[in-house]
C-alpha cells in the first residue's frame, strides 16, 4: 500500500518511531476530513451571521421607534486604520491673517532676487519675527499661499519642495 505520508523520510522512520505507514495514512485521512468538515461548519455559520446582522439592526431599530428607547450601545471592538471620514480639511494649525499677509510679503520680496525658493528659504530670510521662532507655521502658510494662487510647486527634492511664484503672484512684484 503506498503511503500518503507527506514526507518520504517520514514514511521511511515510522516504524523505528513506533507507527507504521497505514495507521499513519489512515490517521491523515481522518484529519483532512475533519478539517474538511469544520471548515464547511465555519463557512455555513459565517453566511448564517451575515444574514442575521441586518435582521438584528432592523428589529433594534423598530423597537427603539415603538418604545422610545434608545438603541443599545454597540459593543467595542478592536479600531483599526484610519477614523472614518480620515482627517478634516480644516483641520491642523490655523495661521492669522496677520502673519500670513507678513509671510507672504516675504515671499514676494524674496522672489524679485530668485526664481525658485522653499520654505526654509523664505524662514530664513525673513527671520524668526514672521514665524515667532517656531517652524510648524509655514507649511500651513505656503498651502495657503498656494490656494490663493500666489506660488505653484515646482519641483521637489526629497523632502524639500520648491515653489515658484504663478503668473499673478509675479505681476505682483513686477
Amino acid at each position: 500500500m503506498p503511503s500518503e505520508v507527506s514526507s518520504p523520510a517520514a514514511a521511511a522512520h515510522a516504524a523505528a518511531n513506533g507507527g507504521t505507514t497505514e495507521l499513519d495514512s489512515q490517521l491523515l485521512t481522518l484529519l483532512r476530513a475533519e478539517v474538511a468538515q469544520r471548515r464547511t461548519r465555519v463557512d455555513e455559520l459565517a453566511a448564517e451571521l451575515e444574514e442575521l446582522r441586518p435582521e438584528l439592526k432592523r428589529y433594534e431599530r423598530i423597537l427603539t421607534q415603538l418604545s422610545g428607547e434608545p438603541l443599545p450601545a454597540p459593543r467595542a471592538g478592536k479600531r483599526r486604520g484610519r477614523p472614518p471620514g480620515g482627517r478634516k480639511p480644516d483641520s491642523g494649525k490655523r495661521i492669522g491673517e496677520e502673519r500670513l499677509g507678513k509671510i507672504r510679503a516675504a515671499v514676494l520680496d524674496y522672489a524679485r532676487e530668485h526664481d525658485e525658493f522653499s520654505q526654509v528659504d523664505i524662514r530664513a530670510f525673513a527671520g524668526d519675527e514672521i514665524t515667532g521662532g517656531g517652524t510648524g507655521i509655514m507649511t500651513p502658510a505656503f498651502e495657503a499661499l498656494r490656494q490663493e494662487g500666489l506660488i505653484r510647486l515646482a519641483r521637489q527634492q526629497g523632502n524639500r519642495k520648491m515653489f515658484r511664484l504663478t503668473r499673478p503672484g509675479a505681476r505682483e512684484i513686477a
